[in-house]
């Protein structure tokens, strides 16, 4: 049997626009099924090999772009970006910031 070379990686970028989608594909089922809360974890940054600053940009973007433009978008109403160090927590505190209180 035939196996990869374990220092072998392959990795696909996975275009952040694809990205983007996604979350904002959550949002939408998470407005269908009306969630009070949703929690999310940085989208691509593990396989799909996104900086932390990126996904950040990414899903604030899309979570203002959802409370803006969906019309009579109420859910959800909370939103809670999941993250492992309190470093990463600054990162998702700075994109909020930057994005204003829309987000």
């Amino acid at each position: 049997m035939a196996s990869w070379p374990s220092s072998r990686r392959f990795v696909r970028r996975v275009p952040s626009r694809c990205r983007a989608r996604a979350w904002q594909a959550a949002l939408h089922q998470a407005q269908e099924w009306e969630f009070g809360h949703l929690s999310a974890p940085p989208i691509g940054t593990g396989a799909g090999n996104l900086t932390l600053e990126d996904a950040a940009e990414i899903m604030v973007t899309g979570l203002q772009a959802h409370r803006t433009n969906v019309s009579g978008a109420r859910f959800p109403a909370d939103v809670s970006f999941v993250v492992e160090r309190p470093e990463d927590q600054q990162v998702f505190e700075a994109a909020l910031q930057r994005r204003g209180p829309a987000a």
